[in-house]
């Protein structure tokens, strides 16, 4: 091995680890870092994942959709009541077109009004509607169930891909200082006579 090739995996080798190391800039790390970031157990990147995740919020948020489509379709069940009401009152000292006063029969109106409506049959429309509606609510439960197991499936891979990320750079920086000391010491060996230039 030519003293170029030892220079290109050196080279190689930094690359490696200046790879690693943009990688494993994240907030989550299974070691405490030394460059004073707070890292994040597994447990604790999870609960971001369930509070901050869009998909989960959107899953989630749909269930209270569906609650109220619920509620909607039970709404039926019940009657519908309207009250309506109105006063009116003449001026007493109006006029008729004659000039004459008015008569003194009708001198104040109102009414007051209310009126019910009860479905009694509607061919189970509305018993169905509101079965449809509580199995929608069920199923999207266990859609945003899935989701959140989804998340959590990610966001648990990618820590401990971070975590074996971790170690193939000691690993690498390991082996990095390995080879620097046996470059040395082969150096030293070629400087003291001890090898021939083509073992270098």
């Amino acid at each position: 091995m030519t003293s170029i090739d030892c220079r290109r995996i050196l080279v190689a080798q930094m690359l490696l680890i200046m790879a690693l190391s943009v990688l494993l800039s994240t907030n989550c790390s299974a070691e405490t870092p030394d460059n004073g970031m707070n890292s994040l157990t597994l447990e604790q990147c999870l609960s971001v994942a369930r509070a901050h995740n869009p998909k989960v919020l959107a899953s989630w948020e749909k269930i209270n959709e569906l609650v109220a489509d619920y509620t909607a379709a039970r709404s039926t069940f019940f009657p519908r009541i309207a009250a309506s009401s109105y006063y009116y009152k003449i001026d007493s000292g109006r006029l008729g077109n004659g000039g004459a006063a008015t008569s003194r029969l009708f001198h104040e109106e109102s009414l007051h009004s209310l009126t019910g409506k009860q479905i009694l049959f509607d061919g189970f429309k509305t018993y169905f509607n509101q079965k449809a509606a509580g199995i929608g609510i069920e199923a999207q439960k266990q859609e945003a169930e899935n989701t959140t197991r989804a998340i959590e499936y990610a966001v648990t891979e990618a820590f401990y891909r971070l975590i074996e990320a971790d170690e193939n750079v000691k690993v690498a920086e390991n082996a990095l200082e390995q080879r620097r000391e046996f470059e040395q010491l082969t150096r030293a060996f070629y400087e003291a006579g001890k090898v021939t230039k083509l073992d270098f």
